[in-house]
């Protein structure tokens, strides 16, 4: 995983880049859900067949059944697969949120400052103006 690049935005960019990555968050949280609601449903297919074989007599059996059934269940893998890489990419998508978070907040600071900066030196400059007044 690499680190996020520092974004080149201005103040007004960040709530809109923000969003960008909330909504793509959620995007992949609905991908995940249904990869993990498709494999729910494969794995309960897969013990409805063992709990209607009368073959299998202990746990041992029906333990190696239910391994024997995942392991050659065509889609399984390919919706693990997929499961995985989506998690992925929304820790990533989290990762780049935070990123952004703290560099809004930063650039807020910087520009708190400028502001600060700005009515010191006026103050400043008022202040030696009332004095050479007086």
């Amino acid at each position: 995983m690499q680190t996020p690049r520092k974004p080149e935005l201005t103040i007004n960019d960040y709530p809109h880049e923000i969003a960008k990555l909330r909504t793509a968050i959620a995007r992949l949280d609905r991908e995940v859900a249904s990869l993990e609601y498709a494999i729910a449903r494969i794995d309960l297919s897969i013990e409805n067949t063992i709990a209607s074989n009368r073959e299998l007599k202990n746990d041992t059996q029906r333990r190696a059944k239910r391994g024997e059934l995942r392991g050659f269940h065509p889609e399984l893998r390919t919706y693990q697969e997929q499961l995985t890489r989506a998690r992925e990419k929304r820790t990533r998508k989290e990762i780049q949120l935070e990123m952004l978070r703290n560099a809004f907040s930063v650039a807020k600071l910087k520009l708190r400052h400028e502001i600060a900066s700005m009515v010191l030196d006026r103050d400043v400059d008022l202040a030696m103006d009332l004095a050479l007044a007086a």
